[in-house]
């Protein structure tokens, strides 16, 4: 399973680091990765339990307040053939109303 994780304080970071190198050298099954897409640090273990235990740890033996949740997803999408478009917007609420039209080709 994988979270995300941060330190709350900009002031505690270096204990923070501290905290995760010293987890990642004693449990082989505990580690963390920087998602450099999302700017973000996962941690990554056997199951939820263990990720709250060691984030109980951090908060516990170093101090540090932590923050802990959902990875964010990267959404990637590309196209692979042109795609023909042909939107009609009509929209009538009282007075002149609303009217557009957009035709258009999407291609790499």
């Amino acid at each position: 399973i994988s979270m995300s994780i941060k330190c709350s304080s900009s002031t505690d970071v270096e204990k923070f680091a501290a905290a995760l190198a010293r987890f990642t050298r004693e449990d082989p099954t505990f580690r963390i990765v920087y998602d450099e897409d999302n700017k973000e640090s996962i941690a990554m273990g056997m199951g939820e339990l263990q990720l709250d235990i060691y984030a109980q740890r951090i908060q516990r033996e170093y101090g540090v307040k932590i923050e802990m949740g959902k990875p964010k997803v990267s959404f990637r999408e590309s196209l692979v053939n042109p795609i023909k478009f042909d939107y009609l917007h009509k929209k009538q609420s009282g007075g002149a109303g609303q009217f557009a039209r957009v035709i258009g080709i999407l291609e790499v």
